[in-house]
């Protein structure tokens, strides 16, 4: 009897360690993009025409941001995340057009190549409640920096001419492991707002760095910047000077902190 009572028991053991490993496998952070996107109405596949042409998503192990454009038309979000079993929370600090978004419950299913995320229920403009069903496929990534991590702007100085003006507005920014993503509000005369996204590959050395910008929904902005960085003990300002007209960037950005 004490036989069957010590297998029992190790038999109950093996249960409990094999869920704790199925559990320990969600383990999203990382650098993706987007590979698939289907829109639920009901049981009904409908793609909006909304469906973005190119989403970049990154997840820290504390942080996520992710950009999505198509065209001229763009949105960004970030924020913070917890994870409990196969299910993942999204706590948005920015979500377009407000400056302060929705949270989502996310169903995570890890892939050979990156992620599978499906949100049950999405409200949109209507008032109807679709599913939301992604793929992301995961990205080559570099060494991380002591700059990786999620910021927002909380100063922006131009400098030209001898005139100094502020123009700080609504930005996040993320960095992780050679690439960065960004996301910026402008706020229009007639009150409307334009999103404005934008990422590519970044290195650092020191407190220099180059970032490269790949491919942004704001026109005549890709190329290479060359940009000096002072650390702050919240974050960083970074200073871009342009070569033909020696008009000075200065931004300065806050790191998120869970």
């Amino acid at each position: 009897m004490k036989n069957l009572e010590k297998m029992f028991l190790m038999v109950l053991i093996g249960l409990v360690v094999a869920c704790q490993q199925e559990k320990a496998v969600i383990n999203v952070e990382g650098n993706y993009t987007l590979s698939s996107q289907e829109f639920y109405n009901g049981d009904s596949l409908t793609n909006p025409e909304f469906v973005v042409a190119e989403q970049i998503k990154i997840y820290t192990d504390k942080e996520w941001m992710f950009i999505g454009f198509r065209d001229s038309t763009a949105g960004f979000s970030a924020g913070t995340y917890s994870i409990s079993d196969d299910l993942l929370t999204e706590y948005a600090l920015t979500n377009n057009p407000d400056s302060a978004g929705n949270d989502f419950i996310l169903r995570i299913e890890m892939t050979d190549n990156g992620y599978r995320q499906i949100i049950d229920e999405m409200e949109m403009d209507n008032g109807e409640v679709w599913k939301l069903d992604e793929g992301y496929v995961r990205n080559q990534v570099s060494e991380a920096s002591d700059l990786d991590g999620l910021y927002r702007l909380t100063k922006s100085v131009n400098i030209a001419e001898g005139d100094t003006s502020e123009t700080t507005y609504h930005e996040f920014k993320m960095i992780s492991k050679g690439e960065f993503l960004w996301g910026a509000q402008a706020i229009n005369q007639d009150g409307s707002v334009t999103n404005y996204v934008g990422h590519g590959k970044i290195t650092v050395n020191g407190n220099e760095v180059i970032e490269i910008l790949e491919d942004s929904n704001m026109e005549g902005i890709a190329g290479t910047y060359a940009i000096t960085i002072e650390r702050t003990d919240s974050g960083f300002t970074q200073t871009i000077t342009n070569a033909s007209t020696n008009a000075v960037n200065k931004k300065t950005y806050t790191k998120i902190l869970k």
